[in-house]
């Protein structure tokens, strides 16, 4: 298995965590994981990875890594198991950049794993976007079942820390973001 996850900050806070169950040993999965990452740490300052972009070919998929496509070292032999993409709201325009408002948003999808519980070694990518990325990679053993319930983790702390963001702005638009954020949670 391979868990990704990226956080940024690109028009408000960006949260991008992918599961893959992938039909590769440890060590390749590892391999292809760190070629990946340092493509990404070297080539991608421009705008932070979002891993479905990834998986759908909508990002990394010209790009060559040592006469490979970037993606593909990902793509090749692994399959979705669950995705979760969350945008952050954030306001912009106006004198006090308060003149428009993007709601936050949240996009969750699940495939089927019929060994949810089946504890396997796993790849855990960590990436931070803050100008350019700096990703961190750990092996370990884990469930794709409590894998996703760390993306659900990671997904209520970052409606929560939206939800004081908002709470704390004196914009008039910000009612409407907190609201969003706090329905946003309440989902399951």
């Amino acid at each position: 298995m391979v868990y990704l996850q990226t956080n940024a900050i690109w028009y408000g806070d960006v949260l991008s965590s992918m599961i893959l169950s992938c039909d590769l040993s440890k060590d390749e999965a590892m391999d292809r994981a760190s070629k990946m990452s340092r493509f990404i740490e070297a080539k991608k300052s421009d705008k932070p990875v979002r891993w479905k972009d990834v998986m759908e070919r909508k990002q990394l998929f010209d790009e060559s890594y040592d006469d490979e496509q970037a993606g593909d070292l990902l793509r090749d032999n692994c399959k979705e198991v669950r995705s979760v993409e969350l945008n952050g709201g954030f306001l912009f325009g106006g004198p006090d950049g308060s003149k428009y408002a993007h709601q936050p948003s949240l996009n969750v999808s699940t495939a089927n794993d019929a060994a949810m519980k089946w504890n396997r070694p796993s790849v855990t990518v960590l990436c931070k976007f803050a100008g350019s990325h700096r990703c961190k990679i750990e092996g370990h053993k884990d469930t794709t079942e409590r894998l996703a319930q760390m993306q659900d983790i990671m997904k209520d702390v970052f409606l929560r820390e939206e939800i004081k963001k908002w709470n704390s702005h004196e914009s008039k638009k910000s009612k409407d973001l907190l609201d969003k954020a706090v329905e946003l949670l309440g989902k399951k």
